[in-house]
């Protein structure tokens, strides 16, 4: 008898004949996570309007400038470009839709609508104008081929790629790493609305996040787990590249967050230096060691130069432009004090800032249930703060650390552009930094085994049940204000479409968070052998876990991928 397509989709999930607790592969763990980002990334791509995702035409200028030579900015800061990439209703500083919710996308013009414009070229300026190139240089091609709506969706499908593959870089990793069923959780909380709504839009902030979030998983497999295996060291040094060089304080997150991640290898070893060096790490487990494990991989000596090349050319990057620029420009009259400005930063800022991490789509201006923030804000909090309640003193300081040094980054520039009449910051620019807080948090509780396996199962599946669905209900709430302005709930009518129908993105999201959902379910599975008793190793008193095991040629750490 043939096997139906269900059961084929079933075993293809499940990666085994042997049940349901077998291992899932890594490349089915990949493909899956894959998938599911891809979906909903494609969702919002065939979802918004030009303009609609966070400084779009910016980047989409500066994009079609680098494929056309303009690599470097000239001494003006004009770029040339087609009449077509800023039609009527959108400009540089005044969109007929932007930060105005009551009004739909209908006002703009389509690009490419009048295909005498993308022969008709002019000049204009771009924020973007100094970015690093080589984003737009992985993606801006279709728009320089078709400068017109179609090269631009084109161009936000790249970018979905791009980040759906990096997040399922980061999936399948975890998934290898012990405690791996623990960190399941703290990737369901990082991978925010805001994250998945980069994934439909021309900008670098989005990958800049995800190659945050790989790099994030790779040295807590290295540094934490103490797996020091090929794939884990490779996903480090090709993400802390991709970092360095897609925006302008990319060196910076790179060099705090190699810091902060290492700094609880450097005192692990600085309090146990001959347990480290023996073989034993500190969790007590039979291995070669952290320190002689890192030191003996042949692949970090091979891709570490590629990190090198990134954090070079970053740094290159913005000596020659000038990086943002400065910050105290404008006059102060009319406007806050300093110290006002720093007043109103910890006031309301903050909270614009961690709403600016979980559910402000678009450029901000888009009406958000509040219940939306307040139910991921919880789950995200209740994991850390669980977290600094059972672990150590040196996860407790990187956790806390994480949280501190992103609000300061984002407070400080603010408060000085602030006291001159403009914000600077926004929530999202320090997610590539912030999101190792959840991450260490959710590590952290594996390493104390804080559940049993049966409860684990249970709060990974419930987190993902309540956040996944959410990501749906954010992009139905963001097409409705961009197809009618809010006027009504009815997302398949409006006075602007999406072109390929409204029905298309809301079936490719519903698809995407299905598929999320398989790989929860099947990634929070209980191993085949797993113990109900309280005598399991899971189970186990700290205190009892931490007695050294003997080493030999059956002990050693299990390979990531």
């Amino acid at each position: 008898m043939r096997t139906s397509t269900i059961q084929r989709v079933r075993l293809f999930i499940r990666g085994s004949t042997s049940g349901p607790g077998a291992p899932l592969p890594p490349r089915r763990v990949w493909l899956l996570a894959f998938l599911a980002f891809a979906l909903l990334g494609a969702a919002w791509s065939l979802a918004m309007p030009y303009d609609g995702p966070a400084d779009e035409l910016q980047h989409v200028l500066r994009a079609y400038a680098v494929w056309s030579g303009q690599v470097r900015a000239p001494a003006d800061g004009l770029i040339r470009a087609p009449q077509s990439l800023m039609p009527d209703g959108l400009h540089i500083g005044f969109s007929c839709f932007r930060w105005n919710h009551a009004a739909s996308a209908h006002c703009a013009a389509t690009a490419g609508a009048d295909p005498a414009q993308t022969r008709q070229m002019i000049e204009t300026s771009s924020n973007a104008a100094t970015y690093s190139p080589v984003y737009y240089a992985l993606v801006g091609w279709p728009i320089r081929i078709w400068p017109t709506f179609f090269g631009i969706i084109a161009a936000r499908l790249l970018t979905t790629v791009f980040m759906s593959a990096f997040i399922a870089f980061a999936v399948t990793a975890a998934s290898r790493l012990r405690h791996a069923r623990w960190l399941l959780p703290g990737l369901l909380v990082v991978l925010t609305p805001v994250v998945v709504n980069l994934e439909g839009g021309v900008n670098p902030a989005g990958p800049e996040i995800v190659v945050g979030l790989a790099l994030w998983v790779a040295l807590i497999g290295i540094v934490d787990a103490r797996q020091a295996s090929p794939g884990l060291v490779r996903l480090a040094c090709v993400s802390g590249a991709f970092l360095a060089v897609f925006r302008s304080f990319g060196v910076e997150w790179l060099v705090l967050t190699v810091g902060v991640a290492v700094f609880g290898g450097v005192v692990g070893w600085l309090r146990h230096p001959r347990r480290v060096l023996s073989g034993l790490d500190r969790g007590g487990r039979g291995g070669r060691g952290w320190v002689r494990a890192v030191l003996a991989n042949r692949t970090l000596l091979r891709w570490l130069p590629v990190t090198g090349v990134g954090l070079v050319f970053g740094y290159v990057w913005v000596k020659l432009t000038g990086g943002v620029g400065n910050l105290a420009a404008g006059s102060t009259a009319g406007h806050l004090t300093l110290a006002h400005a720093y007043v109103d930063e910890l006031w309301s800022r903050t909270t614009y800032y961690t709403d600016g991490f979980i559910a402000l789509t678009s450029y901000g201006d888009v009406p958000t249930p509040g219940l939306v923030f307040y139910v991921w804000f919880g789950v995200c909090a209740a994991l850390i703060l669980l977290a600094l309640a059972v672990s150590g003193t040196v996860d407790r300081l990187r956790i806390v650390g994480i949280i501190l040094g992103a609000y300061v980054i984002l407070i400080y520039p603010d408060a000085e552009t602030v006291a001159h009449g403009w914000w600077l910051s926004q929530g999202r620019y320090a997610l590539p930094f912030i999101v190792g807080a959840p991450l260490l948090a959710a590590h952290a509780l594996g390493e104390q085994r804080v559940l049993i396996p049966q409860h684990l199962r249970k709060v990974t599946r419930m987190v993902g049940l309540v956040l996944l669905p959410i990501q749906g209900v954010m992009l139905y709430v963001t097409m409705i204000r961009f197809e009618s302005g809010g006027a009504h709930l009815d997302v398949l009518h409006g006075k602007w479409l999406p072109p390929l129908g409204p029905e298309l993105p809301l079936l490719l999201c519903a698809a995407g968070i299905v598929v999320a959902w398989c790989l929860v379910v099947r990634m929070s599975s209980l191993p085949v052998n797993a113990d109900p008793s309280p005598t399991t190793d899971e189970t186990q008193p700290t205190a009892a876990r931490l007695v050294p095991q003997p080493t030999g040629p059956h002990s050693a750490m299990p390979t990531s991928v």
